[in-house]
């Protein structure tokens, strides 16, 4: 399972399954991220991902909206995106930026210069790779506490969590997350990149996943 979320709903369902299961999150080329690592953040926050209902990012918008001082950028497509564009031009938010689709090196260094990036998902997540990615470049995550979101994102030494669907309370988190220290930021910063060393490195997953297919094979 790539979350113990989803293993403890799926033992829920199947119980007999309890002791057959282990928990293996998605992993990542290190590597590719690593170089775009940065201590020279920008004064943004940052939304990568599907533009649709489920993702919160009507929730995002709404807890930004009259906070001048946050500054977003929206990096993405889906299906919501026309809906988006007119929310942004109706209510003046310029301080809304839509980047459209972005990938390769263009995502990593708008992720590694991100302030942090925002994953306010209303639904169940399990290993978001917005979240794996972020924390690959040393960008803290501001995240709903849904799913296995907490997991990853540990309030206050990895990021930031919220209550999901709760654009007032998302707004409180993100004001808290912009007024740290410089010191507790670089130190959040370098949890991070600790975190992605450790869980989503992709020659420890190869050895962690033969180590589980010669348990099954013994």
């Amino acid at each position: 399972m790539v979350s113990d979320f989803i293993r403890k709903e799926h033992i829920k369902c199947f119980p007999e399954i309890a002791k057959k299961t282990d928990v293996l999150y998605n992993s990542i080329d290190l590597t590719l991220y690593s170089k775009y690592r940065t201590d020279k953040k920008e004064n943004y926050i940052l939304y990568l991902g599907r533009l649709s209902k489920e993702k919160g990012i009507m929730t995002l918008i709404e807890s930004i909206d009259g906070a001048s001082d946050i500054y977003l950028k929206i990096a993405g497509d889906g299906p919501m995106k026309n809906v988006i564009y007119s929310r942004i031009k109706e209510g003046g938010l310029n301080n809304v930026n839509m980047e459209g689709y972005v990938s390769g090196e263009n995502l990593y260094r708008l992720l590694a210069k991100a302030r942090y990036i925002v994953v306010p998902s209303e639904w169940y997540e399990n290993n978001p790779l917005s979240i794996i990615e972020s924390f690959a470049v040393g960008t803290p995550v501001i995240a709903s506490n849904i799913g296995g979101i907490p997991e990853l994102v540990k309030d206050k030494i990895t990021g930031f969590l919220h209550s999901p669907n709760n654009y007032l309370e998302l707004r409180n988190c993100i004001n808290r997350a912009l007024s740290i220290s410089e010191e507790k930021y670089k130190s959040m910063t370098t949890n991070c990149i600790r975190f992605a060393e450790n869980k989503f490195d992709s020659n420890k997953y190869y050895k962690s996943l033969i180590d589980i297919y010669n348990s099954i094979l013994n």
